[in-house]
């Protein structure tokens, strides 16, 4: 358990020496610290100051979170049971919360949790949000909007396991959401019904064969560089796609874009775990593993795409922007003591030695 603790006090030391803001922790097992360690998401909150950071231990799901500051919420990631050594935890949700962000929440950042994310104007009291950024989380995101033109603006989901995505939205409000930007995300349901006006960028995505695809409907999106298990691509009516590969027949009617392939077989694509299984695919699935996504060797998604700079680059979650790139269990980018190594739990001999092992993350 000694290791555990330390995994994330490097991770608070990085970001304190950066901002030289203060640490709190919420579920923290080891011996408290007064004016650090908090029973609740709320209380640490309440504590903090804008650029502050709050670490989350272990499930914390109980503790209501409604988020009015500029803070980093950090946590461990997860699925360590299937993506062993990453950490030293051995569970498949070692950091779970369920957070909101309200307004004065602008400019926070969420990473290596998994939880349910809700962005916006929950109680419809006319406040816009902006600015927020999950990068490696795993979770359900929301997004609510009750003043019309646009309440919700400039959020950032980057490297994250998406199960599902929906927003609500007030009676006349044309645009719930401007300046949406996904990138390198496992995608199992993406539902933009009725979001006239929405704006938002897709890139290096996947979507699971059973999953419920990309539902953009009357969004206005761009989507490069992606793989989809279902597109709906014909109901995406301001869609467009480019250097994108699906299983869906190619339409009678092409959507907007250019060097798009239809009628993908996922065992030709995929690395696939080896088998022909599909459930490591899906992040509904106890099984799941998001090593199924490494391209094949001979895909033809390996260099199918283009980057910023229209230099060529692998399709899905792997590719892309390197900044962007899908990291195995949303480990934070930052340090991390990931193992501690001992010859017993009890110092016996003078010296007593010890090896820790340290992972940069990035």
């Amino acid at each position: 358990m000694k290791a555990k603790f330390f995994t994330l006090l490097i991770a608070a030391l990085s970001f304190s020496t950066i901002s030289f803001a203060k640490l709190f922790r919420v579920g923290y097992q080891g011996l408290s610290l007064s004016g650090v360690d908090f029973t609740t998401l709320q209380a640490a909150h309440d504590a903090a100051n804008a650029g502050d950071t709050i670490q989350v231990y272990g499930d914390v799901t109980a503790s209501a979170f409604n988020g009015t500051k500029k803070l980093i919420i950090i946590g461990f990631g997860y699925n360590f049971d299937v993506n062993t050594d990453l950490q030293a935890i051995g569970t498949d949700a070692p950091s779970k919360a369920n957070l909101t962000f309200s307004a004065g929440s602008d400019g926070s950042v969420v990473s290596g949790i998994t939880g349910q994310f809700n962005v916006g104007d929950v109680n419809s009291t006319n406040t816009p949000v902006s600015n927020i950024t999950f990068q490696r989380c795993n979770g359900s995101f929301y997004f609510y909007n009750y003043i019309d033109y646009g309440a919700i603006s400039n959020i950032k989901i980057l490297s994250c396991v998406v199960g599902y995505l929906q927003f609500y939205y007030g009676q006349g409000s044309d645009k719930p959401v401007s300046n949406l930007q996904i990138y390198n995300c496992i995608l199992s349901s993406f539902n933009l019904i009725y979001a006239t006006g929405t704006t938002v960028s897709i890139s290096n995505c996947v979507t699971p064969t059973g999953g419920y695809g990309l539902n953009l409907y009357n969004a206005g999106a761009v989507v490069k560089n992606c793989i989809i298990g279902q597109s709906y691509s014909t109901q995406n009516v301001n869609t467009v796609y480019d250097n994108c590969f699906f299983s869906d027949a190619q339409p009678a009617t092409l959507p907007s874009g250019s060097n798009n392939h239809w009628g993908q077989d996922w065992g030709v694509l995929f690395n696939r775990l080896g088998g022909t299984d599909d459930a490591p695919g899906d992040p509904n699935q106890t099984t799941f593993a998001e090593n199924y996504y490494i391209l094949k060797s001979g895909s033809p998604a390996i260099k199918g795409g283009l980057d910023a700079s229209n230099n060529p680059t692998d399709c899905g979650i792997y590719g892309g922007e390197a900044v962007y790139k899908y990291k195995l269990s949303g480990v934070p980018a930052v340090p991390a003591i990931y193992k501690l190594s001992a010859p017993s739990n009890a110092a016996s001999s003078n010296p007593y030695n010890i090896t820790i092992s340290v992972r940069s993350n990035n």
